[in-house]
């Protein structure tokens, strides 16, 4: 009865053309970190930095012996505006490579506070964000050095494990004495005993376009709206291994984590999980260390055991799609269908790695709702939007990415 049941779901599936895909790249390889720009996979493992396409051709792997990278032992990576690369090593401090020319920043010749870097991250103005293993976080803006510790700021520990930033600039500071919130003037610190986190080990976050921080802990997935808490703890059924070290949102939507333990990947949909391990699926190893989302909705993984790419429906690649990056350009299209009722269409097209917010407004000026608000890699993006609880009239949709401003009107008609 098993094996005719699991038949019935194969074939099922086929029918309606979902099938899950997974692919491993970079086999037997530590994945830490990786960075996708224009279908280029960049990616930061302990033997070196490798870059792929998203076919999985590898066209470089960069060392110690043929390049500029002081250490093969990377931990983070970040492209910048200029599309420099920007790479963090474990003691051999924070690398630039612009193409052709490698630039290592340490404690000797910067304001480094630490050259063992946990994360790298840059935001909507191009500032480096630094995070490091014991010497707290550094922001570079290309010219100044800022340190950030505990004895000069209010960061409630010197390790610095991941940053992330909201769409009004403040940035979250995940550490191991809690979540640090900064906005550039004002710090405010939530740990286990004054908030409701469940520990003071948080190792990722994530912010959805309606502005709720998921935080991945040691002890589970955390939701908060800037109001209240809620854990996501083992006792869940489906929930994976607690010890949580990456996430990545999907479509505003999904909520995918991955564990440092035998968790391996999880997807959760706000009610139900979704687990995928070595076991029942084609994942490379159960150690997930980071998660990042093409605009083709393909998952790809920094995994212990190498560099994996899933999909639900089937892995698409750019040759699938004949995308071509170089044609991409900034634009933002006519909802469709217009006039609508309830829901209708968004589409955009960003031409390199961006922090994008898309956000709708009433006649007046007032907010409605935020759709986007996250760091996106170059790519053609869709977005439905729901007009349930509005009433007929004239709204606008605007997006807004680095330089880059457009707003469209769309019409409600109930």
């Amino acid at each position: 009865m098993k094996k005719l049941l699991s038949i019935l779901l194969f074939f099922s599936a086929f029918a309606f053309g979902q099938i899950p895909e997974w692919k491993t790249y970079i086999d037997s390889t530590g994945v830490t970190s990786l960075q996708i720009e224009n279908n280029i996979i960049r990616a930061s493992t302990t033997k070196g930095l490798i870059k792929l396409n998203n076919t999985g051709i590898i066209l470089n792997i960069y060392n110690t012996t043929n390049s500029g990278l002081p250490n093969d032992n990377l931990q983070a990576i970040a492209i910048d505006a200029n599309g420099n690369k920007w790479v963090g090593t474990y003691l051999g401090g924070l690398v630039k490579f612009d193409g052709t020319n490698w630039t290592v920043f340490d404690t000797s010749n910067s304001g480094l506070p630490n050259n063992a870097i946990t994360s790298i991250f840059i935001d909507r103005y191009d500032n480096k964000w630094i995070g490091t293993l014991g010497g707290g976080m550094a922001k570079f803006d290309d010219t100044k050095w800022t340190v950030y510790n505990t004895s000069n700021s209010g960061m409630p520990n010197n390790y610095a494990l991941t940053i992330n930033e909201d769409s009004k600039g403040n940035k979250w500071i995940g550490t191991y004495g809690g979540i640090a919130k900064f906005n550039d003037t004002i710090w405010t610190v939530y740990n286990s005993s004054n908030s409701g986190l469940p520990t003071n080990y948080v190792l990722a976050i994530g912010i959805d376009g309606n502005e709720i921080k998921w935080i991945a802990t040691r002890e589970g997935l955390v939701k908060f709206n800037d109001t209240s808490w809620k854990d996501y703890l083992i006792s869940q059924p489906g929930y994976p291994q607690n010890y949580l070290t990456s996430i990545a949102i999907e479509n505003n939507k999904n909520i995918w984590v991955g564990s440092n333990a035998d968790g391996g990947l999880s997807k959760f949909d706000g009610s139900t999980w979704t687990v995928y391990n070595d076991t029942n699926s084609g994942l490379p190893s159960n150690y997930v260390y980071a998660i990042v989302i093409d605009s083709n909705d393909n998952k790809w993984l920094a995994t212990n055991g190498g560099l994996a790419v899933f999909n639900e429906n089937g892995i698409v690649t750019s040759i699938d799609k004949q995308d071509n990056p170089s044609r991409i350009t900034f634009a933002l299209s006519q909802n469709y269908p217009n006039p609508f009722n309830p829901t209708t269409t968004i589409q955009y097209a960003i031409s390199k790695p961006g922090y994008v917010t898309l956000k709708v407004y009433d006649i007046l000026g007032k907010e409605i709702t935020t759709l986007v608000n996250e760091q996106k890699l170059a790519g053609t993006y869709s977005i439905n939007f729901s007009a349930n609880k509005l009433t007929s009239g004239v709204y606008f949709y605007s997006i807004h990415v680095g330089s880059f401003t457009q707003t469209k009107k769309l019409l409600l008609l109930k």
